[in-house]
Parts: structure tokens; sequence; C-alpha cells
């Protein structure tokens, strides 16, 4: 996308695959080092499910998280997370939306 970082070169700029990867414990992804303790606000590109996602998975309780099926890893990462905002940034504006008839 051309944000500063997207090449790997800060941490904590990444890919929604790539995070989502993460906590669900996808071999390639399952050593991103993730910091969440540096601020209390997380910025996610896009208005899709991937997205959505993401932010579900900031936002969430981690009692509620400990339930489910995420890795031991991510579960240990988010507990000590500090984001308590997460925005939602389109890429899109309407004129983009892929319309379906049936």
């Amino acid at each position: 996308m051309g944000i500063k970082g997207d090449d790997g070169s800060l941490k904590n700029v990444l890919s929604a695959g790539d995070f989502v990867g993460w906590y669900n414990g996808v071999f390639q992804d399952y050593n991103l080092q993730l910091d969440l303790t540096r601020t209390d606000t997380a910025v996610v590109i896009g208005h899709g499910n991937v997205a959505l996602d993401v932010a579900r998975i900031l936002l969430m309780d981690v009692s509620t998280l400990s339930t489910t099926d995420i890795t031991e890893h991510a579960l240990e990462t988010l507990k000590q997370s500090k984001i308590k905002n997460v925005i939602l940034v389109g890429r899109r504006g309407p004129l983009q939306v892929s319309i379906r008839f049936t």
C-alpha cells in the first residue's frame, strides 16, 4: 500500500492476513513479534470481514478469548495489550462497492 513500514521495516505495521495468521498459529506468522503495549490505539485499514476480525480480536476481553481456540502465544500477548481503541479506515468509496445481482 505504500505505507511507511509495510515492507517489514517497522514493528506493528503488517497485513491483516499476517495478524490473523499470528493469532491462528499459521506457521509463517507464528513468530510475529507484536508490541501491543506502546499505545492504546490501533489503526486497521479496511472495512471488510478480515478488518473487522482484527478489530474484534484486539478489543475482545481476554477472558472471553481464553475460551476460544486462539493460540496461547497470541492470548499471552493480548493479555498485555493496552489497545482500547481501534480506528477502521476505509480504502474505497461507495462507487467501488461490489454489487451482485442474483
